[in-house]
Protein backbone atom coordinates (compact mmCIF):
# COMPACT_ATOMS: atom_id res chain seq x y z
CA UNK A 1 0.00 0.00 0.00
CA UNK A 2 1.57 3.15 -1.04
CA UNK A 3 2.00 5.93 1.68
CA UNK A 4 0.04 8.60 -0.64
CA UNK A 5 -3.08 6.40 -0.96
CA UNK A 6 -3.41 6.30 2.81
CA UNK A 7 -5.35 9.57 1.87
CA UNK A 8 -8.17 7.60 0.58
CA UNK A 9 -9.12 6.11 4.36
CA UNK A 10 -10.36 9.25 4.59
CA UNK A 11 -13.72 8.17 3.02
CA UNK A 12 -13.69 4.62 4.60
CA UNK A 13 -15.53 3.40 7.97
CA UNK A 14 -13.40 2.70 10.75
CA UNK A 15 -12.66 -1.25 10.36
CA UNK A 16 -11.88 -0.33 6.76
CA UNK A 17 -9.29 2.16 7.25
CA UNK A 18 -7.86 -0.05 10.16
CA UNK A 19 -7.26 -2.89 8.16
CA UNK A 20 -5.45 -0.27 5.44
CA UNK A 21 -3.40 1.03 7.93
CA UNK A 22 -2.20 -2.77 9.23
CA UNK A 23 -1.35 -3.86 6.38
CA UNK A 24 0.53 -0.46 4.66
CA UNK A 25 2.39 -0.89 8.54
CA UNK A 26 3.49 -4.29 7.57
CA UNK A 27 4.42 -3.58 4.10
CA UNK A 28 6.46 -0.46 4.79
CA UNK A 29 9.12 0.32 6.76
CA UNK A 30 8.01 2.98 9.63
CA UNK A 31 9.64 5.98 9.27
CA UNK A 32 8.80 9.37 10.25
CA UNK A 33 7.59 10.71 6.92
CA UNK A 34 5.07 7.32 7.30
CA UNK A 35 3.71 7.84 10.65
CA UNK A 36 3.11 11.78 10.13
CA UNK A 37 0.59 10.68 7.05
CA UNK A 38 -0.60 8.00 9.00
CA UNK A 39 -1.69 10.55 11.88
CA UNK A 40 -2.72 13.30 9.58
CA UNK A 41 -4.92 10.76 7.59
CA UNK A 42 -6.52 9.13 11.20
CA UNK A 43 -7.04 12.68 12.67
CA UNK A 44 -9.34 13.88 10.04
CA UNK A 45 -10.71 10.17 8.95
CA UNK A 46 -10.66 7.38 11.97
CA UNK A 47 -11.96 7.56 14.97
CA UNK A 48 -10.35 8.67 18.09
CA UNK A 49 -9.97 4.62 18.69
CA UNK A 50 -7.86 4.30 15.67
CA UNK A 51 -5.67 7.50 16.64
CA UNK A 52 -4.85 6.69 20.60
CA UNK A 53 -4.99 2.71 20.96
CA UNK A 54 -3.96 1.86 17.45
CA UNK A 55 -1.27 4.58 15.81
CA UNK A 56 -0.11 5.73 19.53
CA UNK A 57 0.86 1.63 19.99
CA UNK A 58 2.33 1.82 16.87
CA UNK A 59 4.60 4.43 17.13
CA UNK A 60 5.43 3.11 20.80
CA UNK A 61 6.70 -0.02 19.20
CA UNK A 62 8.42 1.85 15.96
CA UNK A 63 10.52 3.60 18.17
CA UNK A 64 11.42 6.45 15.87
CA UNK A 65 13.80 9.21 17.09
CA UNK A 66 12.20 11.47 14.99
CA UNK A 67 11.27 13.99 17.83
CA UNK A 68 8.77 15.69 15.22
CA UNK A 69 6.33 12.64 14.69
CA UNK A 70 6.44 12.35 18.67
CA UNK A 71 5.09 15.87 18.90
CA UNK A 72 2.56 15.03 15.95
CA UNK A 73 1.24 12.55 17.85
CA UNK A 74 1.12 13.76 20.84
CA UNK A 75 -0.50 17.33 19.05
CA UNK A 76 -3.38 15.00 17.96
CA UNK A 77 -3.95 12.97 20.93
CA UNK A 78 -4.06 15.99 22.97
CA UNK A 79 -7.40 16.89 21.35
CA UNK A 80 -8.44 13.14 23.00
CA UNK A 81 -6.35 12.99 25.98
CA UNK A 82 -4.26 15.30 27.30
CA UNK A 83 -2.75 12.83 29.81
CA UNK A 84 -1.94 10.30 27.03
CA UNK A 85 -0.64 12.88 25.40
CA UNK A 86 1.88 13.91 27.87
CA UNK A 87 2.67 10.47 28.47
CA UNK A 88 3.53 10.06 25.09
CA UNK A 89 6.23 13.15 24.94
CA UNK A 90 7.28 12.26 28.12
CA UNK A 91 8.54 8.79 25.97
CA UNK A 92 9.98 10.71 23.50
CA UNK A 93 12.47 12.19 25.76
CA UNK A 94 12.95 8.93 27.39
CA UNK A 95 13.90 7.60 23.87
CA UNK A 96 15.81 10.14 22.17
CA UNK A 97 17.76 12.24 25.14
CA UNK A 98 18.51 15.52 23.30
CA UNK A 99 18.24 19.33 23.83
CA UNK A 100 16.44 19.13 19.79
CA UNK A 101 13.54 16.86 21.21
CA UNK A 102 13.46 18.58 24.70
CA UNK A 103 13.11 21.83 22.23
CA UNK A 104 10.06 20.23 20.16
CA UNK A 105 8.41 19.14 23.54
CA UNK A 106 8.64 22.91 25.02
CA UNK A 107 7.42 24.35 21.96
CA UNK A 108 4.51 21.81 21.82
CA UNK A 109 3.73 22.42 25.42
CA UNK A 110 3.46 26.04 24.77
CA UNK A 111 0.96 25.69 21.56
CA UNK A 112 -1.44 23.24 23.44
CA UNK A 113 -1.35 25.34 26.96
CA UNK A 114 -5.25 26.00 26.70
CA UNK A 115 -5.49 22.06 27.10
CA UNK A 116 -3.34 21.64 30.20
CA UNK A 117 -4.93 21.37 33.38
CA UNK A 118 -1.77 22.64 35.11
CA UNK A 119 0.02 26.07 34.80
CA UNK A 120 2.76 25.63 31.68
CA UNK A 121 5.91 26.31 33.54
CA UNK A 122 4.50 23.70 35.99
CA UNK A 123 4.00 21.23 33.50
CA UNK A 124 7.00 22.14 31.23
CA UNK A 125 8.97 22.14 34.50
CA UNK A 126 8.37 17.82 34.94
CA UNK A 127 9.73 17.60 31.39
CA UNK A 128 12.98 19.09 32.71
CA UNK A 129 15.74 16.35 33.05
CA UNK A 130 18.11 15.95 36.51
CA UNK A 131 21.08 16.60 34.40
CA UNK A 132 21.10 18.43 31.10
CA UNK A 133 20.30 16.90 27.45
CA UNK A 134 23.20 17.16 24.73
CA UNK A 135 22.63 18.94 21.74
CA UNK A 136 23.57 18.46 18.33
CA UNK A 137 24.29 22.46 17.54
CA UNK A 138 24.75 25.86 19.63
CA UNK A 139 21.82 27.25 17.99
CA UNK A 140 19.84 24.67 19.45
CA UNK A 141 20.95 25.83 22.84
CA UNK A 142 19.71 29.26 22.41
CA UNK A 143 16.68 27.76 21.17
CA UNK A 144 16.24 26.41 23.83
CA UNK A 145 17.11 29.30 26.06
CA UNK A 146 14.55 31.58 24.25
CA UNK A 147 11.88 28.66 24.70
CA UNK A 148 12.51 28.05 28.25
CA UNK A 149 12.01 31.82 29.03
CA UNK A 150 8.65 31.76 26.39
CA UNK A 151 7.17 29.76 29.37
CA UNK A 152 8.72 31.21 32.59
CA UNK A 153 11.80 29.36 33.29
CA UNK A 154 14.62 30.83 32.17
CA UNK A 155 16.15 30.41 35.78
CA UNK A 156 17.02 26.57 34.33
CA UNK A 157 18.81 28.15 31.26
CA UNK A 158 22.34 28.34 32.86
CA UNK A 159 23.11 24.80 33.92
CA UNK A 160 22.11 23.91 30.27
CA UNK A 161 24.30 26.36 29.14
CA UNK A 162 27.30 25.24 31.23
CA UNK A 163 26.70 21.25 29.60
CA UNK A 164 26.56 23.35 26.42
CA UNK A 165 30.09 24.81 26.78
CA UNK A 166 31.88 21.19 27.84
CA UNK A 167 30.50 20.34 24.33
CA UNK A 168 30.91 23.68 22.59
CA UNK A 169 33.97 25.23 24.44
CA UNK A 170 35.13 27.55 21.50
CA UNK A 171 31.37 28.99 20.85
CA UNK A 172 31.32 32.93 21.31
CA UNK A 173 27.48 32.76 21.35
CA UNK A 174 26.99 30.34 23.95
CA UNK A 175 29.89 32.63 25.98
CA UNK A 176 27.65 35.72 25.94
CA UNK A 177 24.72 33.91 26.83
CA UNK A 178 26.21 32.77 29.91
CA UNK A 179 27.73 35.32 30.81
CA UNK A 180 24.61 37.38 30.70
CA UNK A 181 22.82 34.84 32.53
CA UNK A 182 24.01 35.56 36.26
CA UNK A 183 27.70 34.77 35.73
CA UNK A 184 30.05 35.09 38.57
CA UNK A 185 33.79 35.82 38.28
CA UNK A 186 34.91 32.55 37.44
CA UNK A 187 32.44 32.29 35.03
CA UNK A 188 33.80 35.52 32.97
CA UNK A 189 37.59 34.33 33.64
CA UNK A 190 36.84 30.77 32.27
CA UNK A 191 34.79 32.97 29.14
CA UNK A 192 38.33 35.03 28.60
CA UNK A 193 40.73 32.00 28.84
CA UNK A 194 38.14 30.07 26.62
CA UNK A 195 38.38 33.00 23.83
CA UNK A 196 41.51 35.40 24.81
CA UNK A 197 41.75 37.31 21.38
CA UNK A 198 37.67 38.16 21.58
CA UNK A 199 37.27 41.58 22.25
CA UNK A 200 33.86 40.88 22.72
CA UNK A 201 34.32 38.85 25.87
CA UNK A 202 37.14 40.91 27.36
CA UNK A 203 34.10 43.71 27.09
CA UNK A 204 31.78 41.77 28.96
CA UNK A 205 34.57 40.82 31.91
CA UNK A 206 35.98 44.74 32.03
CA UNK A 207 31.97 45.58 32.17
CA UNK A 208 31.37 43.31 34.98
CA UNK A 209 35.32 43.86 37.01
CA UNK A 210 34.19 48.19 36.32
CA UNK A 211 31.18 47.28 38.87
CA UNK A 212 32.54 44.35 41.07
CA UNK A 213 36.18 45.36 41.49
CA UNK A 214 37.35 48.67 40.16
CA UNK A 215 40.78 48.09 41.04
CA UNK A 216 41.40 45.34 39.51
CA UNK A 217 39.42 46.53 36.57
CA UNK A 218 42.14 49.40 36.04
CA UNK A 219 44.94 46.79 36.45
CA UNK A 220 42.98 44.72 33.71
CA UNK A 221 42.37 47.33 31.02
CA UNK A 222 46.25 48.11 31.18
CA UNK A 223 47.17 44.70 30.51
CA UNK A 224 44.05 44.30 27.47
CA UNK A 225 45.60 47.25 25.98
CA UNK A 226 48.80 46.73 25.82
CA UNK A 227 47.44 43.54 23.92
CA UNK A 228 46.28 46.16 20.88
CA UNK A 229 43.11 44.72 20.80
CA UNK A 230 40.87 47.58 18.17
CA UNK A 231 37.50 47.97 17.70
CA UNK A 232 35.35 49.79 20.24
CA UNK A 233 37.02 48.14 23.63
CA UNK A 234 39.68 51.28 23.36
CA UNK A 235 36.56 53.92 23.11
CA UNK A 236 34.86 51.82 26.16
CA UNK A 237 38.63 51.69 27.83
CA UNK A 238 38.94 55.84 27.56
CA UNK A 239 35.29 56.36 29.11
CA UNK A 240 35.61 53.90 31.87
CA UNK A 241 39.39 56.17 32.87
CA UNK A 242 37.32 59.25 32.58
CA UNK A 243 34.63 58.37 34.59
CA UNK A 244 37.26 57.14 37.04
CA UNK A 245 39.76 59.77 37.14
CA UNK A 246 38.40 62.90 34.78
CA UNK A 247 39.90 64.94 32.01
CA UNK A 248 43.69 64.81 33.02
CA UNK A 249 43.67 61.34 34.01
CA UNK A 250 41.94 60.50 30.59
CA UNK A 251 44.30 62.99 28.48
CA UNK A 252 47.09 60.68 29.97
CA UNK A 253 45.59 57.65 29.28
CA UNK A 254 44.90 58.83 25.63
CA UNK A 255 48.91 59.56 25.51
CA UNK A 256 50.06 56.17 26.89
CA UNK A 257 47.63 54.33 24.91
CA UNK A 258 48.94 55.72 21.70
CA UNK A 259 52.58 54.84 22.96
CA UNK A 260 51.41 50.72 22.85
CA UNK A 261 49.44 50.62 19.89
CA UNK A 262 48.13 52.17 16.70
CA UNK A 263 44.57 53.82 18.26
CA UNK A 264 41.84 52.57 16.11
CA UNK A 265 39.56 55.64 15.10
CA UNK A 266 36.91 54.57 17.73
CA UNK A 267 39.30 55.53 20.41
CA UNK A 268 39.88 59.14 18.60
CA UNK A 269 36.46 59.99 17.98
CA UNK A 270 35.84 58.87 22.08
CA UNK A 271 38.87 60.91 23.20
CA UNK A 272 37.23 63.97 20.80
CA UNK A 273 33.25 63.19 22.06
CA UNK A 274 34.95 63.40 25.71
CA UNK A 275 37.43 66.91 24.87
CA UNK A 276 34.29 68.59 23.23
CA UNK A 277 31.98 68.04 26.44
CA UNK A 278 34.88 69.17 28.75
CA UNK A 279 37.58 71.33 26.70
CA UNK A 280 38.11 74.88 25.10
CA UNK A 281 37.62 74.70 21.58
CA UNK A 282 41.13 75.36 21.50
CA UNK A 283 41.78 71.87 22.82
CA UNK A 284 39.29 70.11 20.89
CA UNK A 285 40.56 72.00 17.69
CA UNK A 286 44.04 70.10 18.36
CA UNK A 287 42.44 66.46 18.85
CA UNK A 288 40.86 67.40 15.34
CA UNK A 289 44.13 67.59 13.80
CA UNK A 290 44.96 64.54 15.38
CA UNK A 291 41.88 62.54 14.09
CA UNK A 292 42.45 63.86 11.07
CA UNK A 293 46.12 62.92 10.58
CA UNK A 294 45.25 59.20 11.53
CA UNK A 295 42.12 58.81 10.04
CA UNK A 296 41.82 61.29 7.17
CA UNK A 297 38.31 60.67 5.78
CA UNK A 298 36.12 62.94 3.81
CA UNK A 299 33.51 62.62 6.98
CA UNK A 300 36.15 63.68 9.64
CA UNK A 301 37.12 66.30 7.68
CA UNK A 302 33.90 67.54 7.01
CA UNK A 303 32.92 67.43 11.06
CA UNK A 304 36.05 69.43 11.64
CA UNK A 305 34.88 71.58 9.36
CA UNK A 306 32.02 72.21 11.12
CA UNK A 307 33.19 72.46 14.39
CA UNK A 308 35.56 75.57 12.94
CA UNK A 309 32.73 77.21 11.19
CA UNK A 310 31.07 77.10 14.80
CA UNK A 311 33.50 77.41 16.87
CA UNK A 312 36.64 79.08 15.59
CA UNK A 313 35.94 80.48 12.10
CA UNK A 314 39.22 81.44 11.75
CA UNK A 315 40.63 78.25 11.31
CA UNK A 316 38.42 78.01 8.53
CA UNK A 317 40.87 79.32 5.84
CA UNK A 318 43.34 76.96 6.93
CA UNK A 319 41.53 73.78 7.00
CA UNK A 320 40.34 73.74 3.72
CA UNK A 321 43.94 74.71 2.43
CA UNK A 322 44.80 71.51 4.27
CA UNK A 323 41.78 69.36 2.40
CA UNK A 324 43.35 70.86 -0.94
CA UNK A 325 46.33 69.32 -0.84
CA UNK A 326 44.93 66.04 -0.26
CA UNK A 327 41.46 65.78 -2.24
CA UNK A 328 40.19 66.81 -5.93
CA UNK A 329 37.82 69.10 -6.57
CA UNK A 330 34.92 67.31 -6.38
CA UNK A 331 35.99 65.86 -2.67
CA UNK A 332 36.19 69.23 -1.90
CA UNK A 333 32.78 70.13 -3.03
CA UNK A 334 32.08 66.92 -0.54
CA UNK A 335 33.64 68.62 2.12
CA UNK A 336 32.11 72.05 2.11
Amino acid sequence: VSTQSTGKAEFLEYKTAKIVFTNALKSITIGGEVLRRFVGVASVAAKAELLTQFLFDKALSAQTRDPGVWCCLASHVAEIDIEKALSLLRRSLTLIPTAECLLAVIQLLHSIENRLTQDLSKVVATFLPDSPFPAKTEGTVLSLGSALEMVGLDDSFPAILRQALTQFPDSKPLWLASLSNGAGLSDYESAVAALPEDSDIWREYLIFLSNSNPEKCTEMWREVMKKGFSGTLSALYLQSVFTREGLKGVRDAFKELKSWNSVPECGYLAMLSIEKENSSPGQVFQMYSELVTSYSSLSNWREFLNFCREQLPEKIGDIIWKCKQLYSDSEIAEIL
